[in-house]
């Protein structure tokens, strides 16, 4: 699991799980996909350790949670897959 891989006190950003994500993930992702599985190891971060993985606004929209920020990063695609991680990785998780 991704909180058992992090390493040392560093911050995670919300662009390092989605990176985590992408890389381990064996097909082809959408955004609205990317935006849910974010959100669930936000959630389950947050249960089992008391504190947010990563500091960044959650907003409820018509299909479910989603992270503006993220959002923003992969709206170019729409609704199509995509494989590309985030040049902004910085942590190694």
């Amino acid at each position: 699991m991704i909180e058992n891989q992090i390493k040392g006190d560093d911050k995670i950003t919300i662009f390092d799980v989605a990176n985590y994500i992408i890389k381990t993930n064996k097909s082809k992702i959408t955004n609205m996909k990317l935006q849910k599985l974010v959100y669930y190891t936000y959630a389950k971060y947050l249960v089992e350790n008391n504190q947010p993985i990563f500091k960044e606004p959650i907003e409820a929209w018509l299909h479910g949670p989603v992270f503006p920020h993220l959002y923003n990063e992969f709206k170019h695609y729409t609704y199509n897959p995509f494989l590309t991680e985030l040049k902004k990785e910085k942590k190694n998780i």
